[in-house]
């Protein structure tokens, strides 16, 4: 199997909702600085998503809970699933968050609907879960989503690329240069816990190093590569895009918050919630994993592969 598949898997479990909070950490911690932190903090993934691969190999374990399990021990491998689902379960409330945001008054302007937006945001919500995240969360292997990935990321591209256009036609601008910050030191610590969790694919990476054919280092350490340099760029870009273009008003938390009404803007906003109902897999794997490995312990029951039985995935898929 082509090395993108995982790369563009990779990729899309790293990219999520930290994209929009891009430029206002720019904004925050300066230009030059916040760039610097964005480096920063992607030369940090790849080394400790090396050490991961590496540690997997030496101990033999081709999961996160089986790992934790040679390292820790019992205990500290509950503790490392209870973290794991707390995690992947934030992440899932933060993408209804950003569709319920997002979806309901794009779509009721598109459309002309005239329902109350908490009936809309709760029939859209219900759709979305029913009709997309379910079926795609059946999934059992994850090289399947390698499509849905491509797609994804297509988008998120395309966000970026009018993010840049935007801030070319702004660049000219005499009213720009003076509202430009470089270096702002006050933001670092507001801002750097968002760059660190940009980059998060810890979870993901060993599911991807388990149902890989051949999970050898060098390959490992190139799908990282290429995943992080990937989605670093990306952010790069859409800090950059973003902080140019509405840096002499204010940048808000989230960047679409910024777009003036318009069919583009509405398009993207719509497309933005497309890209997180599609992504819920990817948060829905490592939970559901761990979720089978704590089960499994109770009963002294020690898995260590990310596998799951056959009739307990359907019970998990769904009750997630």
């Amino acid at each position: 199997m082509r090395s993108w598949v995982w790369t563009a898997n990779l990729s899309n479990s790293i990219v999520g909702v930290s994209v929009l909070a891009m430029p206002f950490c720019i904004q925050q911690c300066g230009l030059v600085l916040g760039l610097l932190l964005l480096l920063f903090s992607s030369t940090l993934t790849k080394w400790s998503c090396g050490l991961l691969i590496r540690a997997a190999q030496i101990s033999r374990r081709s999961s996160y809970e089986a790992l934790a399990l040679s390292t820790f021990g019992p205990l500290g491998k509950s503790i490392v699933e209870v973290s794991i689902i707390g995690l992947q379960l934030g992440t899932c409330i933060a993408f209804y968050v950003i569709i319920g945001d997002l979806a309901p008054p794009t779509i009721a302007r598109i459309t002309g609907l005239s329902w109350s937006p908490f009936v809309l945001r709760a029939v859209i919500l219900c759709v979305a879960a029913v009709l997309i995240v379910l079926p795609l969360g059946m999934l059992r292997d994850f090289a399947n989503l390698s499509t849905i990935s491509v797609v994804s990321l297509s988008f998120y591209i395309c966000f970026m690329l009018y993010l840049l256009c935007l801030a070319l036609s702004n660049i000219f601008s005499s009213n720009l240069w003076p509202h430009l910050s470089l270096w702002n030191i006050n933001g670092v610590f507001k801002c750097l816990p968002i760059f660190s969790l940009a980059f998060s694919c810890h979870t993901q990476l060993l599911i991807i190093y388990d149902a890989h054919p051949d999970p050898t280092l060098n390959k490992m350490n190139s799908i990282i590569s290429d995943a992080v340099n990937l989605t670093g760029l990306l952010y790069g870009s859409v800090a950059l895009g973003g902080y140019l273009t509405f840096c002499i008003d204010h940048v808000e938390g989230d960047v679409l918050s910024n777009f003036y009404p318009s069919l583009i803007s509405q398009f993207m906003k719509l497309c933005f919630a497309l890209s997180v109902v599609v992504s819920f897999p990817m948060m829905i794997f490592p939970c559901r994993v761990s979720i089978n490995s704590l089960i499994s312990q109770v009963r002294n029951i020690y898995i260590l592969s990310s596998r799951i039985s056959d009739h307990s995935f359907p019970l998990y898929s769904t009750g997630y």
